[in-house]
């Protein structure tokens, strides 16, 4: 009986061993992460979508370039030239010898990731502590942005704000006079500062209605603007 016992606790033994040798040859550890020194490094960029941030301090790139140094090689294999998830962000070291490494950071099931196409995948090893900085300042702006983004059409015109009712005027005869003409134009996310200045475009005409309103003529169209108040 206790040569069965042992036999069958070698067996399993050779098993498990066998196991972790395939697993071990099938899903190697990353190779050390690919970065350049810190003194090749002019400047490093991090975006997400269309928000980007530079980094020109020394100080600053130092404290990036240690976060990834500093991260722990898994055995997940990458075969995309970028992460699979949806939500990610890109950063890009400059070296002075004209060669960009670039490197994608993402989490996922609570973990973060730094992934480098066809070479390897690290993980933080403190988590977000030390990227968090960098990485909060790409999420304010894009917050910022997308507060922005919400504003309606609007026209600064002798002084006052006039916003887009979303409504055809009500006047149906009219003089072929006009009071003005938009000739200036900003960001759709930003406020008219100067008068005859939009956020939708320029070389639109207008006829002052009353002191609260104004008519725009839009795509042949005459488009009812109410003062903001």
């Amino acid at each position: 009986m206790k040569k069965i016992i042992m036999f069958i606790a070698i067996f399993t033994s050779a098993m498990i061993i066998s196991a972790l040798i395939l697993y071990i040859n099938f899903f190697p550890l990353a190779k050390p992460i690919e970065l350049p020194i810190v003194n090749e490094i002019y400047a490093v960029e991090i975006k997400k979508e269309h928000i980007m941030e530079k980094y020109i301090d020394d100080k600053e790139i130092l404290e990036i370039l240690n976060c990834f140094s500093n991260a722990k090689p898994t055995r997940i294999i990458t075969t995309h030239e970028r992460p699979i998830i949806s939500e990610y962000y890109t950063i890009n070291f400059y070296s002075k010898e004209d060669r960009l490494y670039t490197s994608f950071v993402y989490n996922e099931n609570s973990k973060w990731y730094i992934e480098q196409p066809y070479y390897g995948v690290y993980e933080i090893r403190k988590g977000l502590l030390d990227f968090l900085p960098y990485i909060e300042a790409l999420i304010q702006n894009q917050n910022i942005e997308r507060e922005l983004g919400d504003l309606i059409p609007m026209v600064r015109v002798r002084g006052m704000l006039y916003l887009d009712t979303g409504k055809e005027s009500d006047i149906s005869a009219r003089c072929g006079v006009m009071d003005g003409k938009i000739t200036s134009t900003v960001e759709p996310f930003q406020k008219p500062t100067k008068d005859n200045q939009s956020n939708f475009g320029s070389g639109y005409e207008y006829q002052v209605v009353n002191d609260n309103s104004i008519d725009i003529y839009m795509n042949e169209k005459w488009i009812r603007f109410d003062d903001e108040d």
